[in-house]
């Protein structure tokens, strides 16, 4: 059981003439981009891992919807002025670099988010909403066979006092707090929670097991079929000459 409580701090930081960014694990960015007074402007953006991202003028960086794409590279057209944002769910820094675009300022701020790993492989992952008002978040899928991470944009709802099942490996993005609504929530499974992706939470099974059996019997046969021909002229040899062993003590 466990009551998610997070008290945030934005710090904001000015924009530096570079081209380069590192974001730090487990921060939320908010960029200012403005156009270069042509028709349209393009601004091409790549990270050095995942993050996920979102552009909005309406919505604040503690809003779920101001975070629709999770990926490693972006480009948008724009005509004036557009805000974007960047939550680096990543577990190390993240390098992001803009090979077009104008950014005038940005600022800094605590995760307004917290991520739920989950691993209800062998019993439900129970998620209960204690708040007096409804909930607004995000589920994640864990692929284990190649260790992907699937993200629906779509925002799942929990009404106050209700409760949600998942069974299976996921993450969850909750809300700590939007204005001064503070969400609380129980957990029960197992479970673990941090404003990042740990990757190691996921545990990798031991190579045996994800091995596929009629694999392994084929290559055992194989061997076998290869060996059989050896071992049966290295046994007849052995009775040869025990035969010839044999006669010789009988003669003498």
């Amino acid at each position: 059981m466990l009551v998610i409580l997070l008290m945030l701090v934005n710090v904001p930081v000015y924009a530096e003439d570079e081209e380069v960014y590192t974001l730090k694990k487990g921060k939320v960015y908010e960029f200012k981009f403005r156009a270069n007074l042509k028709s349209s402007d393009v601004v091409n953006i790549g990270f050095s891992d995942y993050v996920l991202y979102g552009y909005s003028n309406l919505t604040d960086y503690d809003s779920i919807s101001s975070y629709g794409f999770y990926g490693t590279g972006t480009s948008r057209t724009f005509v004036s002025v557009f805000t974007m944002f960047v939550y680096n769910c990543s577990d190390s820094d993240v390098t992001m670099v803009i090979t077009d675009g104008v950014i005038t300022n940005y600022y800094e701020y605590d995760s307004p988010f917290s991520f739920v790993m989950y691993d209800a492989s062998e019993e439900y992952f129970k998620i209960t909403n204690t708040t007096d008002t409804s909930i607004k978040y995000r589920e994640l899928q864990y692929n284990e066979y190649d260790g992907t991470i699937t993200y629906r944009s779509s925002s799942e709802t929990l009404k106050s006092g209700g409760s949600a099942l998942y069974f299976g490996k996921g993450l969850l993005l909750l809300p700590v707090k939007t204005g001064n609504v503070q969400y609380n929530v129980t957990l029960e499974g197992v479970y673990e929670v941090n404003n990042y992706i740990r990757k190691g939470f996921f545990r990798v099974p031991p190579w045996i097991l994800e091995t596929d059996l009629g694999v392994i019997i084929r290559a055992l046969l194989e061997q076998l079929s290869m060996l059989l021909p050896v071992g049966l002229v290295i046994l007849s040899v052995f009775l040869l000459i025990s035969l010839i062993r044999y006669i010789v003590r009988s003669y003498l």
